[in-house]
């Protein structure tokens, strides 16, 4: 299950990759048959990315970030990590989980999707939007992958949540 919504605006896309200032080259692969504690496999020929690690959100990037957020219900970004990855063309991701760490997982698209070709996200085999500000929450343990960028370049924000930072609906049976 994941919960989708556009909830930025170019501009504010543009804003959020300005955060991105120091990218280093990818070189993290995922197995998707690896157990969960072993989903992370260094493998500097299975994907072609770049990423810039900003970890737990601080000042006014966390700020922003909770107030556009609330709509698929996160409350906070205590213990939260971001990650910016760009993918280039020859980049994808395999299908694979996130590690046991996290919790949620939200992608944030930042490209305009005329700026690249190929590159679908596809959540639990459903393929994602890719309008800008597109914006998708689900389970860090759902299956999940990027197809192949065949043309340009996408960019992301992922935001990896902790328990605690989303808004849970209870339920009695």
């Amino acid at each position: 299950m994941f919960t989708e919504k556009i909830l930025f605006t170019e501009q504010e896309c543009k804003w959020l990759l300005d955060h991105a200032t120091e990218y280093a080259e990818s070189t993290v692969s995922y197995d998707f048959e690896r157990s969960e504690s072993l989903t992370r496999v260094p493998n500097p020929k299975d994907r072609i990315s770049q990423q810039c690690e900003l970890g737990e959100p601080k000042g006014a990037l966390k700020e922003f970030l909770i107030e556009k957020l609330k709509p698929i219900g996160i409350v906070n970004l205590d213990k939260a990590f971001l990650n910016y990855v760009r993918y280039f063309k020859g980049g994808h991701f395999a299908k694979h989980i996130d590690g046991p760490e996290r919790y949620k997982t939200c992608i944030i698209q930042l490209t305009d999707p005329k700026k690249y070709s190929g590159g679908n996200l596809i959540v639990n085999d459903s393929i994602i939007g890719k309008e800008t500000g597109n914006t998708v929450i689900f389970g860090s343990n759902i299956p999940h992958e990027l197809t192949l960028v065949e043309e340009g370049q996408r960019d992301v924000l992922v935001v990896w949540t902790a328990k605690g930072n989303t808004l849970e609906k209870n339920t009695l049976i």
